[in-house]
């Protein structure tokens, strides 16, 4: 395997060594047992290198793992190109494979997410500017309801913090109930 040249450079052992090992660990055999009655296979290895080839092998696997996640979901939204694959494939460090994923990763949608999409953004940056009254802009807003009923609450969420008190904000719901 690639990885095995990695750990043997890491831990400081041949890579035969490492292949030898990693096919004892696989038959279920444990560190203490090989240490004692393996020597012949692992080339003498103490208990305390086959204990780092085995971290080493299982960290691999995750990394292995985790580049199989991560070009899936790139993959998914069709932004996954030939050179953004290779370089995926060709990094064995976590850090780098976050960093490489990071302007794909997908985001949680909140409530706020939400009402951009059905299209009230417009009457939340007009009910923040608050250069008319609030009924004003409510009687004279363009906005459908594409989904249902628009929720103030969350139209409010659109600027990041409410600007206004409770009795505004019910003031504005109730205006908004009765034109649609």
């Amino acid at each position: 395997m690639e990885y095995y040249g990695l750990i043997s450079a890491k831990v400081g052992v041949a890579a035969k060594q490492v292949a030898a090992t990693v096919a004892l660990l696989g038959e279920n055999a444990t560190i203490p047992f090989i240490a004692r009655y393996r020597k012949e296979k692992t080339g003498s290895l103490d208990e305390v290198q086959i204990a780092a080839i085995a971290d080493e092998y299982h960290r691999y696997l995750e990394i292995e793992d985790r580049k199989a996640t991560i070009l899936k979901t790139i993959d998914e939204q069709g932004k996954l190109t030939d050179e953004l694959k290779a370089r995926i494939e060709k990094s064995w460090d976590l850090t780098e494979l976050e960093d490489i994923y990071l302007p794909y990763k997908p985001h949680r949608k909140t409530r706020a997410d939400v009402a951009r999409e059905q299209g009230y953004e417009p009457l939340a940056e007009a009910i923040f500017s608050q250069k008319s009254p609030i009924a004003q802009i409510i009687q004279n807003s363009k906005f459908k309801i594409r989904k249902r009923p628009c929720k103030v609450r969350e139209i409010l969420l659109l600027s990041g913090s409410a600007k206004m008190n409770k009795r505004e904000i019910a003031c504005v719901e109730s205006l908004h109930t009765q034109l649609y």
